[in-house]
């Protein structure tokens, strides 16, 4: 885990690549459609004039390709196409003091698009030592089974029911993704990370520095997840392993035990919760400076005593077989176990 915020954090120090051209693709099965549309009424965004220009290109990528793109200001947005294209509609948006300033400001940002084959490359390319009030936005349709990486500096990531492998990152923004099957990683520096509806066979990690991460109807086999300042919360997840800490957040688990599982959760200034179904026994390792532990199962010590109410500090039991191992460590706050 410790290289998720060494990557997040390299990544937010990633510096704008320069060019002055746009680049097309060679693949035969692009096609290419303009459209500039009309300003926005005066008075709007307290009289800053907006221009947008709009491009769709389609590639040939197959029903097994690859996707990479790359972003510095504005969302991307990825779903599920059909056939072996991936089309690509960029759209820039630039405000400024007058239509002719918003249109000058289009002509600086330009987008590389390279189709090599199965792979396929996008660039947002800004020029050096320039201001430009310009976004760009992606609205993506692939194959499902595409293998995607999206990278972006300042704008939201969303990937619905894309099953080949996802890698994600951005610096200020939010990530969400729904109906995946492989999540390689899921990234932000400062927003939130959303993961619904995924099953897998694999193990999946999701990181943010200043946002929470949650995970809802999630099956995978291994589970990593970390924020400094904001909640972990699993709802209705099963998985064989599960790492997930917050150093000034809450972590919450809801969910059901693996036979043989491994379940380790920190959290140095908030609460650790559990809560599980109860079929599945487990050895619970539970420990806290100033918080309290409390249990809504009956856990016993290997000495035979039962745990009861709240007020100890530290405990080692089992409930039922113990087949399942958990260890929970809190520094300033609480721990519980429930049941669903």
């Amino acid at each position: 885990m410790r290289s998720t915020f060494s990557t997040l954090l390299a990544l937010s120090l990633l510096a704008a690549p320069v060019g002055a051209q746009t680049h097309t693709p060679q693949d035969r099965g692009r096609a290419v459609v303009r459209e500039a549309a009309a300003p926005r009424p005066a008075g709007y965004q307290r009289g800053a004039h907006e221009q947008t220009d709009r491009v769709t290109h389609t590639l040939k990528i197959g029903a097994n390709g690859e996707l990479d793109l790359f972003n510095l200001a504005g969302p991307t947005t990825v779903t599920r196409g059909s056939g072996n294209e991936a089309i690509i509609e960029i759209v820039k948006t630039a405000r400024g003091a007058s239509p002719e300033d918003a249109r000058e400001m289009l002509r600086f940002v330009t987008v590389s698009v390279l189709g090599r084959g199965s792979r396929a490359e996008i660039k947002t390319q800004y020029p050096a030592q320039r201001r430009l009030h310009v976004t760009v936005a992606y609205t993506v349709s692939a194959p499902a089974n595409t293998r995607l990486t999206v990278r972006s500096l300042s704008g939201s990531i969303k990937v619905t029911d894309i099953h080949g492998d996802l890698s994600l990152e951005t610096t200020s923004g939010n990530v969400d993704v729904s109906g995946a099957s492989r999540i390689a990683g899921a990234k932000s520096v400062s927003g939130n990370v959303t993961i619904t509806g995924m099953t897998s066979d694999a193990g999946m990690e999701a990181s943010s520095i200043s946002g929470n991460v949650t995970l809802r109807d999630v099956q995978a086999r291994r589970l990593s997840l970390s924020s400094v300042s904001g909640n972990v919360v699993m709802e209705n997840v099963a998985c064989e392993r599960a790492e997930a800490q917050s150093m000034s957040g809450n972590v919450f688990y809801t969910g059901t035990l693996a036979q043989s599982g491994r379940y380790d959760m920190k959290s140095h200034s908030g609460d650790v919760r559990l809560r599980v179904d109860g079929r599945v026994g487990f050895e619970l390792d539970a420990s806290t400076f100033s918080g309290s532990i409390k249990s809504d199962l009956p856990l016993t010590t290997r000495g035979g005593q039962t745990m009861n109410g709240p007020g100890r500090r530290a405990f080692r039991g089992a409930y039922g077989d113990g087949s399942a191992l958990i260890n929970i460590v809190s520094f300033s706050g609480s721990v519980l176990i429930g049941t669903r």
